[in-house]
């Protein structure tokens, strides 16, 4: 079985994050322009969630709340199983 570690090995090192005010529509951006399906969602310098496109569909779309307002920002849409894994996790 495959660890973390060799899972991660062939993806980029950067992380990118997002604040939990941003709309979606801007962490969608962030998403399209690195070429990444999800994007951590930081606070205070904490992790305090996860945005991934599954969210996006589930907590957005299928609700019919816009990407672009206050009704459709990170903080409604983001993921907050903040589970740890380390590198040698199976």
């Amino acid at each position: 079985m495959k660890t973390v570690r060799d899972l991660l090995q062939g993806k980029p090192a950067a992380v990118w994050s997002v604040s939990p005010d941003a709309t979606v529509f801007e962490a969608l951006a962030v998403l399209a322009e690195k070429g990444i399906g999800a994007v951590v969602v930081v606070e205070g310098g904490k992790l305090v969630g996860i945005l991934s496109e599954r969210d996006y569909a589930r907590q957005v779309v299928l609700k019919g709340k816009a990407s672009n307002d206050d009704a459709g920002n990170v903080r409604r849409a983001r993921s907050d199983d903040r589970r740890v894994h380390g590198a040698h996790d199976r």
